[in-house]
């Protein structure tokens, strides 16, 4: 399966066009994973009890160590909910990131990309769309009417 795509940045003025070749049965994991992560992120908000203390990692294993910011009490103990909040997050973090890395790192995947010139791309692609290239993008009254316009939706 070949998928086409187009970036853009605005700020430096680069554009890229990206090609994109996998078999069909990792698009269709993909795919999958991706509607079912969100699925349950978005309908399945189910809380962890505050139960069952968990104690931070020992000093030596500590993440922040080598930082200023270092935590000076890893004897704090921590519930279900204070360490992975509810139900969506912990599927997100155990089972679709390591589903993504997967499909993202497999060797039949392969990513191209073709550098193009920014005014060459905006002519061909979006000359008609001068909302997208105004200079005022970070303009929240801009985003709210793109997406608006683009109205999204999940499923």
């Amino acid at each position: 399966m070949k998928i086409w795509s187009i970036n853009i940045n605005n700020h430096n003025k680069t554009g890229y066009i990206n090609l994109e070749t996998l078999p069909i049965y990792l698009y269709l994991i993909e795919n999958i994973n991706y509607r079912l992560c969100d699925f349950v992120n978005y309908y399945l908000k189910i809380p962890f009890p505050n139960i069952l203390p968990k104690k931070r990692d020992l000093i030596e294993n500590c993440y922040c160590k080598n930082k200023k910011n270092h935590c000076k009490n890893h004897n704090n103990l921590y519930t279900l909910q204070d360490w992975y909040g509810d139900f969506g997050q912990y599927y997100h973090y155990k089972v679709c990131i390591p589903i993504f890395n997967w499909c993202y790192k497999h060797k039949k995947r392969n990513i191209y990309s073709f550098n193009i010139q920014y005014n060459k791309l905006k002519k061909i692609f979006f000359d008609n769309n001068e909302e997208f290239f105004n200079k005022d993008k970070n303009n929240k009254e801009i985003r709210k009417n793109e997406i608006k316009r683009r109205n999204f939706k999940r499923f």
